[in-house]
């Protein structure tokens, strides 16, 4: 009998969690959302015309673009230092949860994506505001500078999508089915100490 009520009892919790229904917040408004991020109790979304912060799960929104000419922000990452902004201009970090943002490199780049792999930040861009070089960069004091890596990229690949697994970095391109791998023992291994 116990064995069957605990049965029960977990059937009715499944199906709870399988009926749960998405609903809209209040906010933010203004674009696309292209990415979201938290850090610590903040949630930050990015869109086409600015970056969105939240301190109540979601429920109030305000405007936090203090220090970004163009908040066109395409990706986000954190670190120990604060929450860098991935934008059509480069990358921008808030040390303040938020409240400001200063210039962090790879200005004219558009920065489509970005990792922390636990010991260097990796940027994955396009071309911006100009006509720059683009594909992989990678920075390994906290963004203070930028080295591109693209060692097996082909030319002028805009990069759109970068994941971390293990000690493998995979870089997803414009390209139909281009995905490119970068193996531990590649440069990750000895740019990412």
């Amino acid at each position: 009998m116990k064995r069957i009520t605990l049965l029960i009892f977990t059937f009715l919790g499944f199906v709870h969690m399988v009926s749960a229904q998405w609903q809209q917040t209040h906010g933010p408004y203004g674009g696309i959302i292209y990415c979201f991020t938290r850090s610590g109790n903040t949630l930050y979304a990015g869109s086409d015309y600015a970056i969105y912060i939240s301190n109540d799960n979601g429920i109030n929104w305000v405007q936090s673009n203090a220090g970004i000419n163009y908040p066109n922000v395409r990706s986000f990452v954190t670190d120990e230092t604060g929450v860098f902004a991935g934008t059509y201009n480069g990358v921008f970090l808030s040390a303040d949860g938020g409240q400001h943002w200063t210039f962090s490199g790879l200005q004219y780049l558009s920065v489509n994506a970005m990792v922390n792999t636990g010991s260097c930040l990796i940027a994955g861009t396009g071309r911006g505001m100009n006509y720059t070089e683009d594909g992989v960069y990678v920075s390994t004091d906290h963004g203070v500078t930028w080295v591109q890596a693209n060692n097996g990229i082909p030319e002028n690949a805009t990069v759109y999508s970068l994941v971390v697994k293990g000690p493998d970095v995979f870089a997803g391109t414009q390209s139909v089915s281009q995905l490119y791998q970068v193996a531990g023992n590649g440069w990750h291994r000895y740019l990412c100490r």
